[in-house]
C-alpha cells in the first residue's frame, strides 16, 4: 500500500474500534533492499516509519514481526552477530512506538525455531528499554515456547476453540488468536468463541460486515469487566465467561434453551444481545440462583448477559489489581482418575501414512458429555517443543514434516482432555515415527 492508502486503512479500522495491527517487517518487498546482511538501502524503512506512525496516531498499536516464515530471517542473517545487529537496529528504529514484538511469523517453519526465538527474545529483553510485550507468530500456537520464560503472551492461528480453551487452563499468560473466517457469519462465530475461550481476538477481516461485527463485540466488551473475566462452565446450551457474583456472559452459537447456574442469589439485570448489530432485548430483573430461558429467535447466534450493573458501577470507583484470585489447576494424569483411554494409535507409524487417533470414555457422566480434546506430538530429542497434531475425540493426525530432523524418531503423543466443568486430564503414549 501507499502511505496514503495505509493511513486511510488505519483511520477506518480505528473508527471500527480496532486497536492493534500486525505487520511483518522483512517480507518480499523489504528484502529487495538488502544486498547482504550488513548492506541495505534504508529508504524502504523510512516508508515503513511513516505508515506505522500513522497507525499509532490513530490509537492503533503495532504488533511487529521481524521476518516472514520459512527460515527468512536466518537465510538473511545466518550468524548470531548479524541477527543481534539487526534486532538492535529494529529496536532503535521502532522501540519508541506503541507496539509489541512477535519475533518471526510461524516460528514452527524455521529449522530451529525454538532456539531462534529464545535468542531473539534475549536480544529484545536486553535492548528494548521499554520492555514491550514479546511473543512469536505461530502456525497454530506459540505456547510450546512459553516455558522458556522470555514470552509475555501467547499467539494463536486457529479457528478450533478446543486449542485455546484447553491451553487457557494450562498456561498463565494472555492469549491472542488470529482465528480468520471467509464470511461475516463464520468470522462472528469464531470471534465470540475465541473470547469464550479466554482469548483476545485478532483476525484478517474478510469484508466490512465482519469489521462491523468486531465493532459490536468491542462495544459490548467495553461495557463489561473484561479484564476480570474467566471461562465459565456451569452452563448448558452455551459457552460462558464470568466474574463471580458480578456478571455472566453466555454465547449461544446454536439458539435453544439456556440454563445458567449463578454463584449467589442477587437481583440480576438480564439482556439478550444480537451480535450482528448490538441490539439489546432487556428482560425483567430477577432474583434467583439459576437462569433458564431461550433467545428472542432462532435465526442466528445470541449473547446473554446476566449482571449486577449497580454493583459494577460501584466497583468502577476504586482500583483493584485483581478482583479475584485465579488459581491454575493441577492437571490430572493418574491413569485411574483420567476418564478416558487412548484407543488409537496402537502401533508405530510414519509421516507418509499418518494414523487415525481416538479416545474412549471409560464412563459417560454429565461432565464428560461436553469433553474437549487436544492432541500434541513432540520429538523430545530435537528439543523443539510440542506441535498440535489433532483435536477432538477422533480423526487423523496432521504431523508436520518439520517435527523431527532425524528418522526414525521417538515421538511422545499426548492427549489433553477437558470436561464440561473445566477440569483437565492427560494421557500419554510413546511411538516410533518414521519418514
Amino acid at each position: 500500500m501507499s502511505r496514503e492508502q495505509f493511513a486511510q486503512l488505519a483511520a477506518t479500522r480505528a473508527k471500527q474500534k480496532f486497536n492493534h495491527m500486525r505487520v511483518t517487517l522483512l517480507e518480499a518487498d523489504t528484502l529487495k533492499a538488502f544486498k547482504g546482511p550488513d548492506d541495505f538501502d534504508p529508504t524502504i524503512f523510512r516508508e515503513i516509519d511513516e505508515k506505522l506512525m500513522a497507525a499509532n496516531k490513530q490509537g492503533i498499536a503495532i504488533d511487529l514481526s521481524l521476518a516472514g516464515p520459512d527460515n527468512a530471517f536466518t537465510k538473511l542473517f545466518p550468524e548470531h552477530r548479524q541477527r543481534q545487529r539487526f534486532v538492535q537496529y529494529a529496536v532503535a528504529r521502532y522501540g519508541g512506538l506503541n507496539m509489541t514484538w512477535q519475533g518471526v511469523d510461524r516460528f514452527e517453519t524455521y529449522s530451529n525455531g525454538r532456539e531462534l526465538m529464545k535468542e531473539i527474545g534475549g536480544y529484545l529483553n536486553d535492548l528494548d528499554a521499554y520492555h514491550h510485550p514479546t511473543s512469536a507468530g505461530a502456525t497454530v500456537t506459540s505456547a510450546p515456547l512459553f516455558d522458556d520464560k522470555w514470552m509475555k503472551y501467547i499467539t494463536y492461528h486457529s479457528a478450533d476453540p478446543q486449542v485455546g480453551a484447553i491451553e487457557h487452563q494450562i498456561y498463565p499468560g494472555p492469549q491472542v488468536n488470529d482465528f480468520g473466517g471467509d464470511d461475516a457469519a463464520t468470522f462472528r462465530k469464531r470471534l465470540w468463541n475465541a473470547w469464550m475461550s479466554g482469548q483476545y481476538p485478532e483476525a484478517t477481516i474478510p469484508n466490512e460486515e465482519a469489521a462491523r461485527a468486531m465493532k459490536v463485540w468491542y462495544d459490548f466488551a467495553a461495557g463489561t469487566r473484561h479484564w476480570d473475566l474467566e471461562p465459565f462452565f456451569d452452563v448448558d446450551g452455551g459457552r460462558g465467561m464470568y466474574l463471580p457474583t458480578v456478571e455472566y456472559i453466555i454465547y449461544v452459537e446454536k439458539p435453544g434453551p439456556v440454563d445458567v447456574h449463578l454463584d449467589d442469589k442477587h437481583k440480576w439485570d438480564v439482556a439478550w444481545v444480537n451480535p450482528i448489530d448490538g441490539e439489546r432485548t432487556e428482560l425483567k430483573d430477577f432474583k434467583a440462583e439459576e437462569f433458564q430461558g431461550s433467545p428472542p429467535d432462532n435465526s442466528h447466534d445470541w449473547v446473554l448477559i446476566i449482571s449486577r450493573e449497580s454493583h459494577k458501577a460501584g466497583m468502577a470507583k476504586s482500583y483493584k489489581f485483581e478482583s479475584w484470585e485465579i488459581v491454575m489447576q493441577d492437571i490430572e494424569g493418574i491413569p485411574d482418575k483420567v476418564p478416558f483411554d487412548i484407543e488409537q494409535p496402537k502401533e508405530d507409524f510414519s509421516l507418509t501414512v499418518q494414523p487415525p487417533f481416538r479416545v474412549k470414555l471409560k464412563k459417560e457422566t454429565k461432565a464428560n458429555k461436553k469433553m474437549m480434546y487436544l492432541w500434541t506430538g513432540e520429538v523430545t530429542a530435537d528439543g523443539q517443543g510440542y506441535r498440535v497434531i489433532g483435536t477432538g475425540p477422533d480423526g487423523i493426525f496432521n504431523i508436520p514434516k518439520s517435527i523431527a530432523s532425524r528418522f526414525p524418531a521417538g515421538i511422545h503423543i499426548r492427549v489433553i482432555g477437558m470436561n464440561g466443568y473445566g477440569k483437565v486430564y492427560t494421557a500419554d503414549r510413546n511411538f516410533e515415527l518414521n519418514r
